[in-house]
C-alpha cells in the first residue's frame, strides 16, 4: 500500500496492492485524496477564482468593452474621418459648380446626376463633421439632417457603410 501511495495513482494502486475489501480500497483513495498534488492545488485555486462575485465582475467588464467595441465600429479612426470630411467637402464645392456648369451648358441629365453628388457630398460633410469636432455648418441645420439621415439610412451609422456611400459618390463623380 506504502509504494502505491508513493506513485499516488489509483491504477498504481490497485495493480499493486490488491485490497482484501471495498473498504481498505476506500481508506487508500481517501488517504491519496487528502494529500497536496497538484491537480488538489489548482483545483483550490480554481476554487477560489470562480467564484459569483468575479463572475459578476467579469460580466460587467465584458459589457463595458462590448459597448467600447461597438463605439469604435460606429465611429471609425478619427484621421480617417478628418479625410473623409475632406473629401465630401471636396465633393460637395465641385458637384455645385458641376451643377452650374451642366447646367448653363443645357446638359440636363448630367446636370441631375451632379446635383445628387452634390447632396452625397452634403451628406458626407453632415455626418463627419459632427465626429471629427469641426463646425463647417451650424448645428441647428446639421442636427435634424443628421437625425433623418441616421433614421432612414441605418447603414451610414457604421464605418463600412459609409465607405460604400464614398465608393458609390466617388463612382458618380
Amino acid at each position: 500500500v506504502l509504494s502505491a501511495l508513493e506513485n499516488k495513482t489509483e491504477k498504481n494502486l490497485v495493480r499493486q496492492y490488491k485490497p482484501k475489501t471495498i473498504f481498505e480500497l476506500a481508506t487508500s483513495i481517501f488517504i491519496m485524496s487528502q494529500e497536496s498534488t497538484p491537480l488538489n492545488e489548482a483545483a483550490a485555486i480554481a476554487n477560489s477564482l470562480l467564484t459569483k462575485e468575479n463572475a459578476a465582475h467579469a460580466a460587467e467588464y465584458t459589457k463595458e468593452q462590448a459597448k467600447v467595441l461597438a463605439q469604435m465600429m460606429s465611429d471609425g479612426n478619427t484621421s480617417v474621418r478628418l479625410l473623409a470630411l475632406m473629401g465630401g467637402i471636396a465633393m460637395a464645392m465641385t458637384s455645385a459648380l458641376g451643377v452650374l456648369n451642366r447646367f448653363l451648358g443645357l446638359n440636363w441629365i448630367s446636370a441631375i446626376v451632379e446635383f445628387y453628388t452634390f447632396i452625397l457630398g452634403l451628406s458626407v460633410v453632415i455626418l463627419e463633421a459632427k465626429s471629427a469636432k469641426c463646425r463647417i455648418l451650424p448645428e441647428r441645420w446639421t442636427a435634424a439632417w443628421e437625425a433623418r439621415i441616421r433614421k432612414y439610412a441605418l447603414f451610414l451609422s457604421f464605418v463600412s457603410g459609409r465607405g460604400g456611400l464614398y465608393f458609390v459618390a466617388g463612382a458618380l463623380q
